[in-house]
């Protein structure tokens, strides 16, 4: 019995080395690709900026936010320039849509047990989203309201019937659309715009510059402008409070799975360890 729990605990012990040599490459590996910049199969033409990394930059470290209205715009546009809509199963390797073993192994193993949701998958951390430079509409959208919840100011995320756009409080009782995907700031509520989804029209209008080869592209099919109009009815939007109402229990489980890869490691390092200790003392 006790040969059984030494080779046992020396196996665990080798795993746990393992494991935790995964985790400290993973810590010198950036899940972005800087192949996205010449990406050509994006939603949008030039739909990522490199030199626009300086003003991420600045909106992240913002403190004292005095005027909303600025920093919205800078946060749109950072976010816009900063993520590519991006999302193909051809890249999943490539641009890291399934979340590789060096960076979170437990989310790595998950795809094989719910491939629906982690095969490719949604960040719901907004760092590790901007990290990897890729997503969907709700990427961005929880890219700005992690960040604003970050800040401390009121934001939500409103999931329309065919895309997914921000909402924030840019003054007491006055809330705008923020859509990150398209570039796109609406200076009027997503109530005020379900009475009349045309209002759209004048913010959308100049943003409709789809990539030739976005049409080939199952998930990220290009909307008419008239289409968005219509998405924006009333019919079958969802006003949900933050990034954790948005995406349910993955928020927990992806916040825990980045302590547990660590954890675990070091549970099946310690047993071993410690019949060694008691081994030397006898």
């Amino acid at each position: 019995m006790k040969k059984y729990i030494y080779k046992t605990s020396k196996i665990l012990f080798a795993l746990g080395i393992i494991l935790l040599c995964i985790n400290i490459y993973g810590l010198f590996k950036s899940l972005g690709n800087n192949a996205i910049y010449k990406e050509e199969h994006t939603l949008f033409n030039n739909d990522i900026d490199s030199t626009s990394s300086k003003l991420l930059g600045e909106v992240l470290h913002e403190k004292n936010i005095k005027n909303r209205e600025v920093y919205f715009q800078k946060l749109v546009k950072a976010v816009n320039k900063n993520i590519a809509h991006y999302w193909r199963a051809e890249g999943r390797t490539k641009y890291n849509l399934t979340i590789p073993v060096y960076e979170n192994y437990i989310l790595w193993l998950k795809q094989f047990i719910d491939s629906k949701h982690y095969k490719l998958y949604e960040f719901c951390d907004y760092k590790h989203a901007l990290e990897r430079k890729v997503g969907l509409c709700s990427q961005h959208a929880i890219i700005i309201n992690g960040l604003l919840e970050e800040k401390h100011i009121p934001a939500k995320i409103v999931a329309l019937s065919g895309h997914v756009v921000a909402t924030a409080e840019v003054k007491k009782g006055t809330w705008w659309i923020l859509d990150g995907d398209y570039g796109v700031i609406i200076p009027k509520s997503i109530k005020e715009i379900e009475k009349d989804s045309t209002l759209i029209i004048p913010y959308y209008k100049d943003k409709m510059n789809y990539n030739k080869f976005s049409i080939t592209q199952n998930q990220n099919n290009p909307i008419p402008l008239e289409r968005l109009v219509k998405i924006y009815g009333a019919k079958g939007n969802f006003i949900i409070n933050g990034v954790k109402g948005y995406c349910g229990d993955r928020y927990s489980f992806e916040k825990m799975s980045y302590y547990l890869i660590w954890i675990i490691p070091l549970i099946f390092i310690l047993p071993f360890l410690i019949l060694l200790i008691k081994k030397n003392n006898t």
